[in-house]
């Protein structure tokens, strides 16, 4: 769950420290005051810094804060879940897992009609090569076909 970040963090809680905070977090299952606890701040603390109700953190907070978007944390997050029985959830990974399980549902629909899986194949690419320029910011044409260096990625 480590995420690779190679800017510092300066105590700003600008709109992405937030939204990473959160996402950490909840990707954890913990509430509040379970998180507040292990970065030794107030719940309320946390919320404000979630919330965007304040603009930045308090200097003695900005190490606490930057380790933990870092990932430093995880090891001790990942021990105490286990231990209490309770699973972490990754809202990204298990939306990816549900789009494997679809993906494999057409593949194998796609063996009892051969005819129908050359076709399948070809729009699955296309649409993953179309995605992949979106989240990229590489579209320049809503119906535009994949590239051939698009198709050799995907390879």
């Amino acid at each position: 769950m480590q995420e690779q970040r190679t800017e510092e963090f300066d105590g700003r809680i600008t709109p992405d420290v937030r939204r990473r905070l959160r996402g950490r977090r909840l990707a954890f299952g913990l509430s509040y005051e379970r998180l507040a606890e292990v970065l030794g701040v107030s719940w309320a603390t946390l919320r404000k810094w979630e919330l965007g109700e304040c603009g930045r953190c308090s200097a003695s907070r900005q190490g606490v804060l930057a380790n933990f978007l870092k990932g430093c944390y995880d090891e001790q997050l990942l021990c105490q879940s286990l231990q209490s029985g309770k699973r972490i959830t990754n809202p990204s990974l298990d939306a990816s897992r549900r789009r494997m399980q679809r993906i494999e549902q057409l593949c194998r629909l796609g063996e009892q009609h051969p005819e129908a899986m050359a076709e399948l194949e070809s729009a699955l690419t296309a649409g993953v090569a179309a995605a992949l320029r979106k989240s990229l910011g590489l579209v320049a044409e809503k119906d535009e076909e994949p590239t051939p260096s698009d198709m050799k990625a995907l390879e």
